[in-house]
């Protein structure tokens, strides 16, 4: 059942719950992405992240602070933990760079835990004049096409163009469903779609306790998800130096962003209005059905920006009332 929460509220509980592990500036930072997932529409990455066995920030011990180690004058490197937190830093400095030299390339590794929803990041970047590119390698937990054995991530990739208006988000991830998916059907014991997970076996389930009990996600689209998945574990895995699937000596999570500044290609404002224009064509083509064709990202956008309107959103109660117990107890 879903309650309604006024949204300031629902940011002081996040804080206070981050605050639990870390001091009050990084859990500050890190709300704000943890609340982007409920307010987007995205509540597999909002508040349910918080809760014990979620692979959010709360399921990793407070370490030393992220490090970070200038690599080139257009490329920077943080070793650190969690994966909210080294996001937030990867996404500050390649604005950084990417306006003082035009292009940013900025890895992390060292996480074990989420980033939340790779859109946060990416919209940040665009509205600094930035072409954006985000990917993640995660726990493994996925198949490849006839496979039984877990070999990579749920790896999600995103990228984004800045227009005039929302800019043009693509977020995916590369398995055929989220883990957050997975753990929200387990979680209210319904089943997860056919075709989507493997058991241990091999064979189809659409048990999410036998999925996560030994069972695989499949990749997406078959080779061509599988061959998405794998551009992102060797990104992260190996250009980042995380390797989440345990092939390597460290078991870590990694990010890569790449930023490019509009700046650097042409006259930004033109280049704002020529993707403006072609986003518009694709949005107002005919369809049979009369409906409007739907951009990626933009309706994740328009959700979070009528929640900040009216100041309210609605989250599961369960998950609310865990998150309550969590805090004052």
């Amino acid at each position: 059942m879903q309650v309604t929460v006024p949204i300031p509220e629902l940011r002081e509980l996040i804080v206070a719950r981050l605050s639990q592990h870390f001091d009050h500036a990084d859990a500050d930072r890190m709300a704000d992405a943890v609340l982007f997932g409920e307010v987007a529409g995205r509540a597999t990455h909002g508040i349910a992240r918080l809760l014990p066995g979620s692979f959010g920030a709360m399921d990793e011990p407070p370490g030393s602070p992220p490090v970070t180690t200038r690599t080139s004058p257009s490329a920077a490197h943080i070793e650190g933990s969690p994966g909210m937190l080294v996001a937030h830093l990867a996404t500050d400095l390649t604005i950084e760079i990417a306006q003082e030299t035009g292009m940013a390339v900025v890895t992390t590794a060292g996480s074990r835990s989420t980033s939340g929803s790779l859109t946060f990041y990416v919209e940040r970047m665009t509205q600094a004049g930035l072409v954006a590119m985000v990917s993640a390698n995660t726990l493994a937990l996925v198949a490849p096409p006839g496979g039984t054995k877990r070999t990579l991530g749920t790896n999600p990739f995103a990228i984004g163009i800045p227009t005039l208006g929302y800019p043009f988000v693509f977020d995916i991830g590369t398995a055929a469903i989220s883990f957050g998916e997975l753990a929200v059907a387990r979680a209210a014991g319904l089943p997860i779609p056919e075709g989507v997970a493997v058991d241990e076996t091999g064979e189809v389930s659409t048990d999410p306790a036998a999925i996560m009990h030994g069972g695989a996600l499949l990749a997406f689209g078959g080779h061509k998800g599988l061959g998405l998945a794998m551009a992102v574990e060797l990104l992260n895995g190996v250009l980042a130096g995380a390797d989440a699937v345990g092939v390597g000596p460290e078991d870590s999570w990694g990010h890569t962003f790449i930023g490019i500044s509009l700046d650097s290609l042409g006259d930004a404002n033109e280049l704002r209005a020529r993707a403006q224009e072609m986003v518009d064509r694709i949005a107002t083509t005919p369809t049979k059905s009369g409906s409007e064709v739907r951009i990626p990202g933009s309706r994740s956008l328009a959700a979070r920006d009528a929640a900040l309107e009216r100041g309210t959103i609605e989250v599961e109660e369960a998950t609310l009332e865990q998150l309550r117990a969590l805090v004052s107890g």
